[in-house]
């Protein structure tokens, strides 16, 4: 979604900007950024070293200032702004993983994107992505209020449509095919989710010995199996690593459930009254574990999760 965004600014020629916030050092990689743009003031400045996606970095101070300076981000940002603005062009920065941000970075961020477009009235955009975590993380942050009024996009599962065309286009444009009842297969395997849908068609392409006389259904079944182990290791463990022995009860109530699970029920197995369950309820939907499956019902964000649940050992 970012490089989508950043693809149709370029077009309009803005400049572009992208850094991650999942290396802590989010401020030495955007005035490292900056300064490829030739946006940072290098008067009296100078870059002791580099950062650029998670590649080390610092900013020193030549000698004694001779006077008050503003923050050197807010200042780089500032004049990159003015530079991009006499060309009738502005400025998109984009921040991934930001549910990972280091808050007092963040909070020098917010201050700063504040500042020149709300109060400057300059042409800076923003775009971040984060988990949904950010919300109990990152924006509880009394300092964050810039942020927390930001708009927000929430990423919902893809539809099935969306799948095919996400699976087949990819195929098809490199020469190969793809069975009929194979990539009903896929589709289903998927279950809506965007990574599990790069992780079985990437799979699928591997395995399959020749894609141009078609992938067949036993090759998608197979790059399920790897798909699956994947999503488990990078995604399904980490997320339960996470969470609190409440909330890792509340999902092992979910699991005793075939499909989509009742808060009743589940307020019933605890043996907790309904408040206490909507609170961790609420608590799962932002870590992204689960998902809404009607009024009163919640369904395994990812499907694997119940099985990979009921086969841990406790």
């Amino acid at each position: 979604m970012l490089n989508a965004v950043e693809d149709l600014v370029k077009q309009k020629g803005w400049g572009v900007v992208s850094v991650s916030a999942s290396s802590g050092r989010a401020h030495d990689e955007l005035l490292a950024a900056l300064a490829g743009l030739g946006g940072s003031d290098q008067s009296g400045w100078r870059l002791s070293s580099v950062q650029v996606f998670g590649v080390g970095g610092s900013v020193q101070k030549d000698g004694p200032p001779s006077a008050p300076v503003p923050p050197l981000l807010r200042s780089a940002l500032a004049k990159t702004v003015s530079r991009l603005a006499q060309r009738q062009a502005g400025l998109l920065l984009t921040i991934d993983e930001m549910q990972a941000g280091e808050q007092g970075e963040m909070r020098e961020f917010a201050t700063a994107l504040q500042h020149i477009t709300r109060r400057e009235l300059q042409p800076l955009a923003f775009v971040g992505a984060a988990l949904p975590e950010i919300e109990d993380t990152l924006l509880a942050d009394r300092g964050m209020t810039f942020l927390q009024r930001c708009g927000r996009a929430g990423l919902g599962p893809l539809s099935s449509d969306d799948i095919r065309l996400a699976l087949a286009s990819p195929i098809h444009d490199r020469g190969g095919r793809i069975d009929a009842d194979a990539l009903d297969t896929a589709v289903e395997a998927t279950a809506g989710f965007p990574y599990m849908v790069q992780l079985v068609g990437f799979h699928s392409w591997e395995i399959c010995p020749d894609p141009s006389s078609g992938i067949k259904r036993q090759h998608v079944q197979a790059a399920t199996l790897e798909a699956t182990a994947v999503l488990v290791d990078q995604i399904i463990r980490p997320v339960w690593n996470g969470l609190s022995p409440v909330d890792k009860s509340f999902l092992m109530a979910m699991a005793e459930d075939d499909h989509h699970s009742s808060v009743s029920d589940i307020a019933k197995r605890l043996d907790k009254d309904r408040n206490y369950v909507n609170y961790y309820r609420g608590r799962l939907l932002r870590a992204g574990a689960v998902a809404q499956a009607g009024r009163g019902r919640l369904r395994f964000t990812h499907q694997v999760m119940r099985d990979w649940l009921r086969r841990r050992p406790f």
